[in-house]
This record gives C-alpha cells, structure tokens and sequence, in this order.
C-alpha cells in the first residue's frame, strides 16, 4: 500500500497546455452554436446537417473527448521501495516499478514526437512512455533491458532525489 509508504518524491501532471484547450473551447463554441441552432430554431446547421440526433450526439461526443483531457492526469509517486505510476483514467491503480527491477534511471530531456509520437501512453523506438507535456521525463532502464519514460515537470527535483538516494541506479 503507499499509505504505509514514506513518500520521496511526488507529481501529479495534468493537460493545461493552452494550445491545446484553446482549439477545443472554440470547437466547443462552433458546435455547440450549431446544435442550438438547429434545435432551437428548426433551421438546419451547415451544408449537409446532420439529423437532430446525429447534432446531439456530436455534441455528447464532443463532451466526452473534452471531459478525458480534463480528467486525465498522471501521478508519479518515489518511495524508498519503488516508483507508483498511474495515468488516469487509463490506470485506474497505480503501476509499480520494485527499485530491484531497475538497473539504470536518469532525468533526460526527450523529443516526445519524434521518439515516440507525442503524449499519453505511447509506445516509440525508443521504448514505453507515460507523459502528458513537456520534454523532460525520467528514463527507467529494467532489468530485461525494457525502457520506460515517466514525464515530469520536476526535473531538476527528481534528478537531486535520485542522485542522493539512489547513486548506484543514477546515471547522470
């Protein structure tokens, strides 16, 4: 339990880049303008409108694309057993990584498309990653030479963690 665990170092991300919600809340604006439109006035939406259900559920669909990045988040949490991670709401318990499965970790700078494709849990040459901004991550090297990026926003934080506690895992 992480209850019972004393907690080193602990992050908790979310989606608040601003060129991300600034599309959405104008997508949001445009159709939602539509489907009042529409259903209030009876005068059809657009070139080719949609029926009337099929503008409602654009619009539920639409809320729920907005309602998974407002609620996703990512909780990093060091022990001096291990590292817990969950990205909400697709890990609905946390992940956790022993330190005894782990034979190397470091604090690096990354390029999140061109490595492995953007945000999220993604999956890219250069291994397993869990990140929702930014390009600093912490690297985790397994004991089966498996590869996983954990993004953090805390860097410099969790490479001062990392070095004083763990010298024989850090590699800087």
């Amino acid at each position: 339990m992480i209850e019972d665990k004393k907690v080193i170092f602990k992050e908790t991300q979310r989606f608040n880049q601003w060129w991300l919600w600034i599309p959405m809340s104008l997508l949001m604006i445009y159709v939602f303008y539509g489907i009042s439109k529409q259903l209030l006035t009876g005068e059809p939406f657009g070139d080719k409108p949609l029926s009337n259900s099929g503008v409602i559920a654009l619009g539920l669909g639409l809320c729920l694309v907005l309602a998974l990045f407002w609620f996703t988040r990512l909780e990093t949490l060091i022990t001096s057993d291990g590292i817990y991670v969950r990205h909400f709401p697709f890990h609905l318990k946390s992940r956790f990584i022993v330190w005894d499965r782990i034979t190397n970790c470091h604090v690096r700078q990354y390029k999140p498309l061109l490595e492995y494709g953007g945000w999220g849990i993604r999956y890219g040459i250069a291994g397993k990653a869990y990140n929702i901004s930014g390009n600093q991550g912490l690297q985790l090297l397994y004991d089966t030479n498996e590869k996983l990026l954990i993004g953090t926003q805390k860097a410099e934080e969790l490479n001062a963690i990392l070095k004083k506690l763990f010298p024989e895992k850090f590699q800087s």
